[in-house]
């Protein structure tokens, strides 16, 4: 028996890059699959709708049960017609990958609200409204589910010039181990990964021009997402995991021991005691 047998996923951003791994990895394992790409430009604008339905169409030729729809995700009508597609081909659905995104990488003296709000937009809000839609699907059907969002080491450890993209990836990373805590109950899983691979949004970052492709293939991160979505993971949930090629390693947050000082505080004694207060490297 394949490991997703009988088992439907949606795959936002699934026409290319990432999320054209794990759609494929997903459909290889007995899945069917509906991929989600409006097809924009690399920083959002414009549309193709050929992006998902080619994708999809190669991967049918595989045998793969693959569908494809060119929803905007930024939109409520847009997430609840990407779940009436899923259901009106498949009858049910089991998992959702919130993979969709793009980047329009500013710092922030020259970042507009346009700029910043419309990534957020689809990173963040995307993934809230795709989640709670098939949220309300899951506890519906009462068979359980997996949730994987997409973060990034932008959210959560900070990279220049992205305020936006690391601001929706950091929200993305609270809201997965909020939705962890609250649809426990439904015996549903909702876990993060934060992925390092090349693929169209990061070739042209600084950090990637010096680095090996092959070590970063965006199909290097598909064991650990068929992991998270099987029932080998059914106690596994509000994690966010990095995969840097073949290397996977779990992001958490700690806090220092701290100091409570029996006189209280002042700013002098704040700065005196500094180092007793924050993590020295």
């Amino acid at each position: 028996m394949a490991l997703l047998e009988k088992k439907v996923a949606i795959v936002t951003g699934g026409g290319r890059g990432l999320g054209l791994a794990f759609a494929s990895a997903l459909a290889k394992a007995g899945a069917a699959v509906l991929i989600c790409d409006n097809g924009c430009g690399s920083d959002g604008r414009g549309s193709d709708p050929q992006i998902a339905a080619e994708a999809a169409e190669e991967l049918k030729h595989c045998g793969l049960n693959i569908s494809a729809c060119d929803y905007d995700i930024s939109t409520i009508e847009g997430v609840r017609a990407v779940i009436e597609k899923a259901l009106a081909e498949f009858g049910h659905i089991d998992i959702l990958i919130n993979n969709a995104g793009f980047l329009r990488d500013r710092t922030v003296l020259k970042m507009t609200d346009e700029d910043f709000d419309a990534v957020v937009e689809v990173h963040l809000k995307g993934a809230f409204r795709l989640s709670r839609e098939v949220g309300r699907i899951f506890k519906e059907q009462a068979t359980g589910g997996r949730i994987v969002n997409i973060t990034s080491v932008a959210g959560l450890v900070g990279n220049f010039g992205q305020s936006n993209y690391g601001s929706a990836k950091s929200g993305v990373a609270a809201l997965t181990r909020i939705m962890a805590q609250e649809f426990a109950k439904m015996n549903v899983t909702v876990n993060a990964i934060a992925p390092i691979a090349f693929t169209r949004m990061t070739e042209n970052l600084a950090r990637f021009q010096d680095r090996d492709r092959d070590m970063l293939a965006p199909e290097l991160v598909n064991p650990l997402l068929l992991f998270l979505v099987s029932d080998m993971a059914a106690g596994v949930s509000g994690k966010i995991i990095g995969a840097e090629g073949n290397h996977y390693f779990e992001y958490f947050t700690e806090r220092t021991d701290g100091l409570t000082p029996i006189e209280g505080w002042t700013p002098e004694t704040v700065s005196d005691k500094w180092n007793s207060i924050v993590k020295n490297n």
